[in-house]
């Protein structure tokens, strides 16, 4: 899935590898962005009420709803299962906020400070606080960790391993990736060296991220 202006309006729309047919998922004049897709749901940040809101597209059933309407911007949204996850700004300091779709319930983390960038794996959610902190909240348990404090961080993810994402404890020209180890429980380097890697991804036993530390950038 991917946003698109190709028409002079914004649209989503989604590729089936299967059948190789491309599809408008929403389309509309305001802006429509940050597409992300888990099994057959496909979230993403929608303008049309003028400022953005969270919406939801159901591949199955070819229907599409509000996820999140409220005042102020709700944006980045995160999918996995039956949990969306996204950055709530209506008090005008964005916390995280999350719905399960089983239950279309709405649960937002009220933290002081700014909380954002969630990402989901399963029922664990983690997220940038303060733009220093990896923060790991745990839905079933409602028990919050903080995986690692201190340096400014960027772009968190996370996967059945664990987080991972750009670390600049080294300075601001020298991003590394960092890992939080769910297995062996500790903060360990992934890649670092004189040279930028950002942008991390986790997925099962596998961490990809952009380098360049050969004068491009590659994955």
């Amino acid at each position: 899935v991917w946003s698109d202006d190709r028409d002079s309006s914004y649209s989503i729309r989604l590729y089936d590898l299967a059948s190789r047919q491309e599809k408008i998922v929403s389309t509309g004049q305001e802006e429509k962005i940050e597409a992300q897709i888990d099994a057959h749901r496909i979230a993403w940040m929608d303008k049309r009420s003028g400022d953005f809101d969270i919406y939801l597209y159901d591949i199955k059933s070819g229907s599409e709803s509000a996820v999140s309407t409220g005042p102020g911007d709700q944006s980045f949204p995160a999918i996995s299962g039956d949990i969306v996850a996204w950055a709530d700004n209506r008090t005008g300091e964005p916390d995280i906020a999350f719905m399960d779709l089983s239950s279309k319930k709405t649960t937002t983390l009220n933290r002081s400070g700014i909380q954002t960038d969630p990402r989901v794996y399963g029922r664990s959610i983690v997220y940038l606080n303060n733009r220093t902190d990896i923060i790991l909240y745990d839905i079933s348990s409602e028990n919050e960790r903080i995986l690692a404090p201190g340096s400014i961080k960027m772009e968190p993810d996370i996967g059945e391993r664990g987080a991972v994402w750009s670390d600049y404890r080294k300075g601001t020209r020298d991003p590394d990736i960092q890992m939080f180890d769910l297995k062996v429980l500790a903060d360990i380097p992934v890649g670092n060296g004189p040279y930028n890697q950002t942008n991390p991804s986790i997925s099962e036993n596998s961490i990809v991220w952009t380098d360049n530390r050969n004068g491009n950038y590659n994955v």
